[in-house]
């Protein structure tokens, strides 16, 4: 069973996404992409799959010992080089994960995602206690607007403009 980090799934909380970085030019870049999650309660993954448009590099698996994110444990490391590509460890209970492009290919990259999706492997029934994902409903329900029918772009008709931008200065 797959949970989205990224895009992220809406049960769990973003600590960190980006660490803006100046690449060898001194451009400001995203070349050291960190993404790092906490879940709403521990969960036992045993990898990730990341999809990707250009080789991303060597990346790093890590998961913070503490809550303020100064002790790190390493899961897993590899290069991500072919879209989709899987890093796998051995099943561990996790309360947040860290994604951390450590060497990338292209450092000069510039202010753009190295990432498409990327998902964690968990096995069956893990996020059940987390409940449901809620869906998003518009406001308001869409309605039929076709036709030839004219619609005044603000205020009511037959007041000037000017007229209206002055009774909103006097209130």
């Amino acid at each position: 069973m797959p949970l989205s980090l990224f895009p992220l799934d809406p049960r769990c909380h973003l600590l960190t996404n980006l660490v803006w970085e100046s690449n060898p030019d001194g451009v400001p870049s995203l070349h050291r992409q960190k993404l790092w999650v906490e879940f709403p309660g521990p969960v036992r993954s045993s990898g990730l799959v990341a999809r990707f448009p250009l080789p991303v590099g060597r990346v790093r698996v890590e998961t913070a010992e503490d809550a303020a994110g100064t002790r790190w444990r390493t899961l897993a490391e590899g290069r991500l080089e072919a879209s989709p590509a899987t890093l796998s460890w051995p099943a561990t209970a996790v309360s947040n994960l860290r994604v951390h492009v450590v060497e990338p290919d292209q450092p000069s990259f510039p202010n753009a995602y190295y990432f498409e999706a990327i998902e964690l492997r968990l096995a069956d029934g893990e996020t059940c206690a987390w409940g449901a994902v809620d869906p998003v409903v518009p406001g308001r329900p869409l309605d039929e607007r076709s036709g030839g029918g004219i619609e005044p772009v603000a205020g009511p008709g037959g007041v000037h403009a000017n007229q209206q931008l002055g009774l909103a200065h006097d209130l």
